[in-house]
C-alpha cells in the first residue's frame, strides 16, 4: 500500500469515528481517540473542534470533561474546552 493510500485509509477511519460520535456522543474514549487522531494527522482545527463538540456531552466539571481538558493541555490545543 502506498503512503498516499495509507493516509487516505487513515483519514477515512478517522472520519468514520467522527460520524459515529455524532450519533453517540456519550463515548468518552471515542472522543479521546478522535482528538488524538486529528492531532497526529496535524489537523489542529479538527482536533479543537472535536474538543468543543465533546464538551456538550462531557462538561468541564465532569470527570470526562477533566480528562478531555487534560488531553487538550497535553496536546497543546486551544481552546482547552468551551467555557474554560
Amino acid at each position: 500500500m502506498s503512503a498516499e493510500d495509507r493516509a487516505a485509509m487513515i483519514r477515512s477511519m478517522v472520519a468514520s469515528l467522527d460520524s459515529k460520535l455524532a450519533e453517540n456522543p456519550e463515548n468518552l474514549d471515542g472522543w479521546i481517540r478522535l482528538v488524538r487522531s486529528y492531532a497526529v494527522l496535524g489537523d489542529r482545527g479538527a482536533a479543537e473542534g472535536a474538543l468543543q463538540r465533546a464538551d456538550v456531552a462531557f462538561p468541564r466539571e465532569s470527570d470526562g470533561g477533566r480528562r478531555l481538558a487534560d488531553l487538550a493541555r497535553e496536546l497543546g490545543l486551544e481552546p482547552v474546552l468551551e467555557g474554560q
